[in-house]
């Protein structure tokens, strides 16, 4: 059943959802499930609000916990400067800040480079202010 509100929810993950829907992708390379749609994504971010790890505004408050629900895998991840250099088995999400605008954004830079944005002035304008690296458990 479709929620009342959900369109309201929908706009903010188009919104303010990049950190969330980078881990998505993050997910889907991990779990080698290429093709996951952006409802799917959509509705596993719903699932993290339930649980507590995205809060309403879009915040990621608990990334390992949510990579954890959307694949199944233990996860730890680690802040590091925008000079850090991956390695191999690292998922770097890379968070822009644009100083003109005062905005951030997050996108995946290791082991792909991906954008929730096809345009986004922040990554255009902007550089890499820090990286939360992800990585399975082994």
């Amino acid at each position: 059943m479709i929620e009342e509100g959900a369109q309201d929810f929908i706009k903010t993950v188009g919104a303010e959802g990049c950190y969330a829907l980078t881990l998505c992708r993050v997910a889907e390379i991990a779990n080698a499930t290429e093709g996951t749609d952006a409802g799917t994504a959509v509705s596993g971010i719903d699932w993290g609000t339930v649980l507590g790890y995205i809060k309403p505004d879009m915040t990621v408050a608990d990334g390992a916990a949510f990579m954890k629900v959307l694949t199944g895998k233990e996860w730890t991840k680690e802040y590091q400067p925008a000079g850090y250099t991956p390695k191999e088995g690292d998922y770097l999400v890379a968070e822009w800040y644009n100083k003109r605008t005062d905005k951030t954004h997050f996108t995946l830079e290791y082991p792909e480079k991906w954008n929730s944005l096809k345009n986004s002035v922040t990554v255009k304008e902007g550089a890499i202010r820090s990286y939360r690296v992800y990585r399975v458990v082994k």
